[in-house]
């Protein structure tokens, strides 16, 4: 949502006519009473969130849909890095500005996988579970995918109208913002990736799976070609990740 905002907050505006139908009366209401509240910085903060919510309201309905994947992949970047971390440090320390309740391995209630050689923590993120955080790497891995596909087929349409006629491909401005939204993209794929397995949330890597049959049957219909080479690098990319992960 931060993301978002920070995109659109030139185009918001806080003040509508009349007065009292500005979306800014809501919050100077309830600051006003969490002066009032028995316990100010928990109303403070449950008031920051509303602000930034309302704010978030208001940028989607002026950015669209364009920069609101763009944050939902950045995030699932971070938190990827976030559970690579927690993986391999085997620790979660409690964090009251992330929201993040502390997890160790020998705790009991703590999301773990036993082998042989002991409980292994499994990595949260800043979620509340394993499995949740696997769920929301699976939308930002199918946000990733679906715009890798994009990418593909405007630089496609965009070869069949003038890119034939250019001599010089590498100074065009078309191709080096796809070269550079390709490589974004791929990085992307493989840090998802590696957050998703590292999960070990087994109702994600299904989600996965079934969606990827679903995804490239869809876009089969439409371009057969396109789907067999972007579809084939996607697989291997995460077969790959999956591969290092087990090795490791």
């Amino acid at each position: 949502m931060f993301m978002v905002v920070f995109w659109a907050r030139p185009q918001i505006k806080w003040t509508l006519r009349p007065w009292y139908l500005s979306p800014i009366i809501l919050p100077i209401y309830l600051g006003l009473t969490s002066v009032f509240s028995g316990d100010v910085l928990a109303a403070l903060w449950r008031l920051g969130i509303i602000i930034l919510l309302i704010y978030f309201l208001a940028a989607v309905r002026k950015i669209g849909s364009t920069h609101i994947k763009k944050a939902i992949i950045i995030v699932a970047v971070l938190e990827s890095v976030l559970a690579f971390r927690q993986v391999l440090s085997q620790a979660i320390p409690a964090s009251t500005v992330l929201g993040m309740a502390g997890h160790f391995p020998h705790e009991a209630g703590a999301s773990v996988i036993e082998t042989g050689l002991g409980r292994w923590l499994r990595p949260y993120g800043t979620f509340p579970h394993p499995n949740i955080l696997g769920g929301y790497l699976v939308v930002a891995l199918f946000l990733v995918i679906d715009e890798y596909f994009n990418v593909y087929k405007k630089f496609q349409a965009w070869w069949n109208q003038v890119g034939q006629m250019k001599k010089k491909l590498y100074k065009e401005a078309e191709v080096i913002n796809g070269a550079m939204t390709i490589i974004w993209l791929v990085a992307s794929l493989v840090l998802i990736s590696t957050g998703l397995i590292l999960s070990f949330s087994r109702s994600a890597l299904l989600g996965v799976a079934i969606g990827l049959l679903a995804y490239f049957f869809i876009q089969g219909r439409q371009n057969k070609y396109l789907t067999q080479v972007l579809g084939g690098k996607i697989v291997v990319i995460i077969s790959l990740v999956g591969l290092t992960i087990a090795l490791l």
